[in-house]
């Protein structure tokens, strides 16, 4: 399976699928993750871009993915 890590901060992971436009977010602390794919992917990605051209700083993204929070449907474990 073909992934980029995106982003990586000491509270989330973007990592992009570099197959059927997928990406998935994983919030560290929470240990939670969400996967978008097709159109909700497309919609992510402008959402992420426009985060980070507002402000590139570490505390800005984080703030955005955090508000992203109550889609997280499945539990995760880091390793």
């Amino acid at each position: 399976m073909d992934m980029d890590i995106l982003y990586n901060s000491d509270k989330f992971y973007v990592l992009e699928y570099l197959f059927g436009r997928g990406y998935e977010v994983l919030d560290k602390n929470a240990g939670r993750g969400t996967f978008f794919l097709g159109d909700a992917a497309d919609s992510f990605r402008t959402s992420m871009i426009g985060a980070i051209q507002e402000d590139a700083s570490v505390e800005h993204v984080d703030d955005f993915l955090s508000e992203l929070g109550v889609l997280s449907n499945y539990s995760v474990t880091l390793h």
